[in-house]
This record gives structure tokens, sequence and C-alpha cells, in this order.
């Protein structure tokens, strides 16, 4: 998990299917809630995209969390 701007964002690498060598990419969008709690605002997984390399997987789902915050959400700040 990485800050970025006041959010906690994830990338991960999901396979497409158990037997598959191929993974798609895939993240998180949270924030901190009160009390230390964690709240997840968005999950996603975009199974458009198949690559063979996990860890490539896993950078694009990291930049799709960094397009949503940047395009979808906006910090409330109290």
């Amino acid at each position: 998990m990485q800050s970025y701007k006041g959010y906690l964002i994830e990338g991960t690498a999901l396979l497409v299917h158990p037997f598959s060598r191929d993974w798609h990419a895939g993240g998180s969008v949270s924030v901190s809630g009160r009390h230390g709690f964690i709240v997840e605002l968005a999950r996603f997984r975009f199974q458009n995209f198949t690559v063979s390399m996990k860890e490539l997987a896993g950078w694009f789902g990291l930049d799709l969390a960094r397009i949503a915050v940047d395009e979808c959400l906006t910090l409330i700040e109290s």
C-alpha cells in the first residue's frame, strides 16, 4: 500500500484463472478512517488487460488506482 494524495492505493496482480500463467491488473483505493480504521473506497479488476508478467499487472493496477484518485475522488478535509 502506498500513500497518494491522502489516500492509500494498492496495485495487485490477479490470476486469470487457476490454471493460467496470465494475469489481470487490479487494485484498490482506501482512506484512513477514525480511530485508525482503514476504509476501502474502491476495488477493481481490469479484465481487458491480460499480461504474462505478474509484476507488470501489479504496476498497471497501481497506476489505475492513481488515475481513479485523480479523476474520480476528492479528499474532503475536515
